[in-house]
Parts: C-alpha cells; structure tokens; sequence
C-alpha cells in the first residue's frame, strides 16, 4: 500500500513539474493567469523576466524527470506476486528522494525572489 502512495506521489509531482516547465518554455511565468507571482522588479526588466522563464523551465524540466526516475521500479513492486512491500531503508531512501525533488523544482521561485531584491 506504501509503495501505491509513493507511485501516485512521484506521479503527481511528475505531472506538475511538467506542467511548469512548460510554463516556463512558453514565457508564461509571469501571466497571473497561467504563471505566479512575479516581483515588480523582475516584471519591468525584459532580461529578468526572460531568466525567470529559463530558470522555470530549466530546473521544473529536471525535477520533472527526477520524479518520473522511480516510477518503474515501484511498480515493479506493486506488481509483484509475492506482495512486494517496502522495507524501511528503500522507503527512507526514497522520502529523502522526495525532498530533494522538491528542493530542486522549489529553486527557481527562491532564485527569483533573489533576482528581484538585486534589481530592486
């Protein structure tokens, strides 16, 4: 049951870190609509704005394929006749995984927090 919950996680995080990354190779990182929050500074300055779309759709486009990583190992464990649970070690492994996905595709937003407070 543990391993069907990480497989739906890292899949979920999968879709999303595309779906940013797409966003970012459009340049729609800064329509409210579509993108996010954008400090002022970085709006107004054309090569800003255009780092913050490279930065999205560098770093989303990563954490993207980090998360697609484990997918097939879990569901070789899923299928698996003997009832293929995880033991501790793999689970801890692949929750400090977690993170560090997270911790990767969570980079561009801080890196263009720090963008604006160095234009502003």
């Amino acid at each position: 049951m543990v391993a069907l919950f990480l497989l739906f996680s890292f899949t979920v995080m999968a879709v999303v870190y595309l779906m940013l990354a797409v966003i970012g190779f459009r340049g729609s990182v800064a329509d409210r609509f579509l993108g996010f929050e954008i400090p002022e500074p970085v709006c107004a300055d054309r090569q800003l704005l255009a780092r913050a779309h490279s930065l999205v759709a560098f770093w989303c486009t990563g954490a993207a394929a980090l998360s697609a990583a484990p997918l097939l190992p879990l569901y070789r464990v899923i299928v698996d006749p003997d009832g293929g649970e995880l033991d501790l070690l793999p689970l801890a492994v692949l929750a400090a995984y977690l993170l560090v996905v997270q911790v990767i595709g969570g980079y561009p937003f801080e890196k263009i927090k720090q963008l604006a407070t160095h234009a502003g």
